[in-house]
């Protein structure tokens, strides 16, 4: 196994004056860090065990890239290998890492204070590629102190706190189960209420003898699948999140809202074609509900009033 001593050189240049406020050397544990990965890269590299060539390609140059900052290899040949690391698999967040190291080593703060930004901004989530050489607690250590590193030098990111956010999987999904936001928490009841009534009411609307292919059984039956696909929509939202930036709380009302006014429509007009259609002879209609029936009955087969 590679020895790896002087790749500490590198780091004290870019975190040794970090002012943590707490007693833990945070600039030493994040040097252990660095090298633990940079040996576990040089495991995982040759294996190649990624089914997209990019990632394998980038793996492996962040792996030779580590081996010459510890080998003290000349910096330009390292910032080739992490650029096409880089270039390789545009996430790879641990070789932006090394280049903002490879910045701080050579004196150039505003390159590394780049590198360092560019770091927590790819960062934020915790993906299988960081996972064969990172631990989760390791991963996020490295984010925390990159984020101290940046604030002792000034940096202030005022206004930009959810770009820098790590995003933990199904965050939003634990926390609407566990503690909902306001309007979250009243859907979920508006939710419930609808699934659950729903599906008591078509229950006994069945054992009644709706019959489900008539205009307003059989809308009534689509809202209620409507309200399943809202409901689907806004747990997918929490879990994934929608694309194009869209957002639960325009896309369920906008959709459940089109479905409700295309049954209103619906029935209206089929109620309106219903009253001008010309009735056959032996047929009239009820009084009470305007259907179409047989002259000879006494009750009216559709709402069950007595003429």
């Amino acid at each position: 196994m590679t020895s790896w001593p002087l790749l500490l050189f590198p780091l004290w240049m870019g975190v040794a004056k970090v002012e943590i406020g707490e007693n833990y050397d945070y600039a030493e544990e994040f040097g252990k860090i660095i090298t633990r990965a940079s040996i576990k890269l040089q495991e995982v590299a040759p294996k190649r065990r990624f089914k997209l060539k990019s990632w394998n390609d980038s793996l492996e140059k962040t792996a030779q890239a580590a081996l010459g900052m510890a080998s003290r290899e000349k910096p330009e040949v390292i910032q080739v290998r992490l650029d096409e690391a880089v270039q390789n698999y545009d996430q790879n967040s641990f070789a932006i890492l090394l280049k903002a190291i490879l910045a701080s080593s050579q004196q150039n703060g505003k390159e590394a204070n780049r590198f360092y930004e560019e770091f927590l901004l790819k960062s934020r989530t915790f993906s299988e590629f960081e996972q064969t050489f990172l631990k989760w607690g390791e991963f996020y250590f490295l984010r925390r102190t990159v984020y101290e590193i940046l604030a002792s030098r000034g940096v202030s990111f005022a206004g930009r706190e959810k770009a820098i956010h790590m995003r933990t999987p199904y965050e939003q999904l634990i926390l609407y189960g566990t503690k909902p936001g306001g309007w979250d928490r009243l859907m979920n009841i508006v939710f419930i209420v609808l699934i659950l009534g729903g599906a008591v009411a078509l229950v006994f609307w069945a054992l009644a003898g709706a019959q489900f292919w008539e205009v307003v059984p059989s809308g009534i039956l689509g809202l209620y699948v409507a309200v399943w696909v809202s409901y689907g929509t806004w747990i997918f939202d929490l879990a994934f999140g929608l694309p194009g930036g869209l957002s639960r709380f325009t896309v369920v009302p906008i959709f459940f809202g089109s479905m409700t006014l295309l049954f209103v429509i619906s029935v209206v007009r089929h109620f309106w074609l219903e009253r001008l259609r010309p009735l056959e002879t032996g047929y009239r209609r009820c009084p009470h509900c305007h259907a179409v029936i047989e002259m000879l009955l006494i009750e009216c087969s559709s709402c069950r009033r007595k003429i």
